[in-house]
């Protein structure tokens, strides 16, 4: 999976953790926020697309019940 434009050229990333269920990252930008939900969109787009095709109705159908309520834009939610 390559990030590359979903990063802009002043985003650094030092160092990053990928936990069951979270991730940590050790970064710096001038627009974190922007940055951080940039990847955040484009990284749960995919794995989602991902788990469909293998059919992991495990995580699929938890995905909507852990939903936070006001996130009322989205059937889904990954992050």
């Amino acid at each position: 999976m390559t990030l590359r434009w979903v990063m802009k050229d002043d985003f650094r990333l030092y160092a990053y953790v990928i936990l069951e269920n979270h991730l940590h990252l050790l970064a710096q930008s001038p627009q974190l926020d922007k940055d951080i939900a940039r990847f955040k969109s484009y990284t749960a787009r995919l794995l989602i697309v991902y788990l469909q095709q293998r059919k992991v109705r495990t995580i699929l159908e938890q995905l909507p019940f852990y939903k936070k309520k006001h996130k009322a834009d989205r059937a889904l939610q990954f992050w």
